[in-house]
């Protein structure tokens, strides 16, 4: 063998050489089973799941706030700049409200947390009538005067009511407190509010922390049971159901708010009926009675003992031809109930059973001015002149007004 393949051969043994030295360096590890992989693989696209979701929810959280619609309560109520100057300036009345409450029973281990009388849990709102603690509200609020209840007023203070006065023939309940310079309001007449006017529920806000004004407008002015049913239509001359109606529900925590006109006068109660709290109990009914509340702590009203339908409220709506005159106080009978009450001040003075009462003195009876809002005008023993038609013929006939009481709860 030549040294030229002897160099050959020791080359060739330094190429295998090196190729064995690089193939044990690059050895792999021994791979794992094929369960491992599965599970490492399963771990793996979890994890991408639940990254993916949350940066979904992240970004969904983002978005919402910005680009999402949330319903809330709307009212078709305009309110023009004049009055807009207005209300901003009764967003400093000074409040008469009050807050009422049925009375908790609590023991002298009951813990001070529990014996707290929350916003939420408050069956309604009243109004002060006298520095010294007379108190209205409605029958709405007040469903049971054999309770016992407390009221605040707005300045967080609570008082337990001492008395309860039912009315005999408004929607009212009037409450005595021990109190001395509450804040009463001026009432605002009945015959100076029109339909479209302006007016401002002042109620209380979720926290009861300050007060909520609700603006509204006048809807109509009108019997209560006219938006009823046919029967209710017959009334008694002692029910008082004039009331005024809004263009727009008010918060169910209203029930029993004052409503004011602009000029900071009271109107009167938030009241309910069968689509919200949406109506008025005019105030002006009780001057009458306030006298004897304030001085013999009852309330009577003037008694005349007949049930009527309006005309102004049947003719319109029926087709059947009549010879009733188009307006007044129809005096008709209804179930067990008579036309005209034995031995009453109507039966004394000679009223019958489809006589039209059209007017008391020079006041006309119709429909915003019913028989009812027009007796309760006049004192109890007043003799007065009533207008009557009766088949076909005009006639006067005088009645003395008598009275009946309301029921008072001493607590």
């Amino acid at each position: 063998m030549t040294d030229k393949d002897n160099k050959t051969d020791n080359f060739e043994q330094e190429i295998r050489e090196m190729y064995k030295e690089r193939n044990t360096r690059l050895s792999f590890a021994k791979p794992k089973n094929k369960q491992s992989g599965i599970w490492l693989s399963s771990l793996w696209l979890w994890l991408l799941v639940a990254a993916v979701l949350f940066a979904g929810l992240l970004l969904f959280s983002l978005y919402l706030p910005l680009h999402s619609t949330i319903v809330q309560p709307t009212f078709t109520t305009v309110v023009t700049d004049k009055e807009s100057t207005l209300l901003s300036d009764m967003r400093g009345l000074s409040s008469s409200a009050v807050i009422i409450f049925s009375s908790q029973t609590v023991s002298e281990k009951t813990p001070l947390w529990q014996d707290v009388y929350l916003v939420n849990k408050a069956l309604g709102l009243g109004l002060v009538l006298s520095s010294d603690g007379w108190l209205v509200t409605t029958n709405q609020v007040i469903t049971d005067i054999n309770k016992n209840y407390i009221v605040t007023t707005l300045d967080g203070k609570l008082r337990p009511v001492k008395r309860v006065v039912k009315d005999p023939a408004a929607p009212f309940i009037y409450l005595k407190v021990e109190a001395d310079g509450l804040t009463p309001t001026a009432f605002r007449r009945l015959n100076e509010v029109s339909q479209g006017s302006l007016v401002v529920a002042q109620g209380i806000l979720g926290q009861g922390e300050e007060v909520g004004l609700a603006v509204r407008r006048v809807s109509a002015l009108l019997p209560l049971n006219i938006i009823k049913n046919n029967s209710s239509l017959i009334k008694k001359s002692e029910e008082l159901s004039d009331i005024i109606l809004l263009d727009s529900g008010l918060p169910d925590q209203y029930l029993g708010a004052p409503v004011y006109s602009l000029d900071n006068k009271v109107i009167g109660l938030a009241g309910q009926s069968t689509a919200g709290v949406e109506i008025i109990y005019p105030l002006e009914i009780i001057d009458q009675a306030i006298d004897q509340l304030f001085t013999k702590g009852t309330i009577e009203r003037v008694y005349l003992g007949v049930n009527y339908a309006l005309l102004n409220s049947v003719l319109p709506f029926t087709n059947k031809e009549t010879e009733l005159p188009e307006g007044g106080a129809w005096l008709v009978s209804t179930g067990n109930q008579s036309a005209v009450v034995s031995k009453s001040p109507a039966s004394v003075a000679g009223l019958k059973a489809n006589d039209v009462i059209l007017y008391i003195e020079k006041d006309r009876v119709s429909g915003t001015r019913s028989l009812a809002y027009l007796l309760q005008s006049y004192k109890i023993g007043t003799k007065v002149n009533l207008r009557v038609w009766r088949s076909g013929k005009e006639i006067d006939l005088s009645v003395t007004l008598d009275k009946i009481s309301g029921t008072s709860v001493e607590k």
